[in-house]
């Protein structure tokens, strides 16, 4: 019944333009009609219809994955962003068990995901958190990542656990640095620069070190990110 109306979602509301995952869709979505052959469809009431369904599905299930993806996408393309945000928090939560086995096949390896992450941070001008998110695209997405540790320095969105604790990618910092440097910011350059000084962010370590580094941060991050939206 999600997938239907999922479907049906998308052929009803051309005021959308962001998609909507329906559960099982690589499988499922091919079963559907490509187009309406018979009366038009209420777009409203195709919403409201599958608003409705997934929130009695998650009443009974609420840690089923793939509706939470699909209530997620629909706060996301609502402009719920904070919604949206809990949503995809509570997909890997669950899945992870809380952030303490995070895996290379989790939700957060699906780029549409992580991006819709970002989005959702930067809307809500959680600058420092979308940077971070920005590591978790296949390749580091620095364009967004760099305008939002630009934002960042009119805000304190606990920019300096941010720094120490949950970046990664050193380039990142470095820019931080920089901004910060220019911006005349002595305090939040000297942190940027701290974080740099890590020694599991030693350009001389292993790739193994490395992996594990990444790996620890990730999880520290979402945890925190579950802490702060989830709790």
């Amino acid at each position: 019944m999600v997938s239907l109306l999922t479907h049906l979602h998308r052929l009803s509301r051309n005021d959308i333009l962001s998609d909507i995952t329906s559960p099982n869709s690589a499988v499922i979505n091919a079963l559907w009609p490509a187009n309406f052959d018979g009366a038009p469809t209420s777009g409203p009431c195709v919403t409201l219809a599958l608003r409705e369904t997934i929130t009695h599905c998650l009443a009974i299930n609420q840690k089923d994955i793939s509706w939470l993806r699909t209530q997620g996408d629909m706060h996301y393309v609502f402009d719920n962003f904070g919604s949206a945000l809990r949503c995809y928090l509570l997909m890997a939560a669950y899945e992870t068990n809380y952030f303490t086995s995070i895996t290379m096949s989790g939700p957060y390896e699906d780029e549409q995901i992580v991006r819709r992450m970002v989005k959702c941070c930067m809307q809500m001008r959680c600058f420092t958190q979308a940077a971070v998110l920005c590591q978790l695209t296949k390749e580091v997405d620095y364009p967004t990542a760099f305008k939002a540790l630009q934002s960042n320095r009119e805000l304190t969105d606990a920019a300096d656990l941010h720094y120490l604790d949950h970046i990664w990618d050193i380039e990142l910092l470095e820019h931080a640095a920089y901004e910060h440097k220019e911006a005349g910011e002595g305090a939040k350059k000297s942190i940027a620069v701290s974080a740099l000084a890590r020694p599991e962010l030693n350009h001389s370590n292993s790739p193994a070190v490395g992996a594990r580094t990444r790996k620890y941060r990730k999880e520290r991050f979402f945890q925190a990110m579950a802490r702060h939206y989830l709790c």
